[in-house]
């Protein structure tokens, strides 16, 4: 017969599961892919989308710092798929435009939607290695699940010290999401504890 405090224990960690909120999906994205070269030897940035009240917040960290010459280096613009919103800048290297489209077609980069840019003819500004930039976008509908690949952004100013490249768009790939360790922990000592609760039922 299972014991008493044992079973109650069960019951509170189970109801506690299930009383636990959702976590928010987050998916992220490495841009390693370089459209002329091919796989680049680390990612030059990483693109994230993490739902949040009523759409995503969106964050690219840049991580170019390991190319030739890196310091002349910055990206200009951003373009993925996902579903339409209200883009609206937050924080980091600030956003000199964006839109959503039917079909991105620049650079022949068919199929992406929306894009991102920051450096423009008159913006002496640049994004440069190691900087982000987040901004969220709302909308019915809109959740971090409905962005996905195709992406491109695109890197300049490489003083054709990069395999003979001054400028060139990166391609992103996906990233496995990884659960909360706390979370985890949590799905671990649950199933531990019915692990006992199956053994000291099935001596009984």
């Amino acid at each position: 017969m299972i014991d008493k405090p044992l079973k109650f224990a069960a019951a509170l960690l189970f109801a506690t599961l299930l009383a636990r909120p959702a976590l928010a999906d987050s998916y992220s994205f490495d841009f390693i892919e370089h459209k002329d070269v091919g796989p680049l030897a680390h990612p030059i940035a990483t693109l994230t989308f993490t739902d949040i009240a009523g759409g995503v917040a969106v964050t690219l960290q840049n991580s170019f710092a390991w190319i030739p010459s890196h310091a002349s280096a910055f990206l200009t613009e951003l373009g993925f798929v996902g579903p339409n919103g209200t883009l609206a800048w937050t924080g980091g290297e600030a956003i000199s435009g964006s839109s959503w489209s039917t079909g991105y077609t620049e650079a022949g980069l068919f199929g992406l939607n929306w894009t991102v840019e920051w450096e423009t003819a008159n913006k002496p500004g640049r994004f440069t290695e190691t900087e982000s930039s987040s901004w969220t976008i709302l909308g019915a509908g809109v959740t971090a699940a409905g962005f996905n690949v195709p992406m491109h952004v695109h890197l300049q100013g490489l003083n054709k010290d990069f395999d003979k490249q001054d400028s060139a768009w990166v391609r992103g790939v996906p990233v496995t999401p990884v659960p909360e360790p706390g979370a985890m922990a949590m799905l671990l000592a649950g199933l531990g504890l019915m692990g006992v609760v199956a053994r000291r039922r099935s001596r009984a």
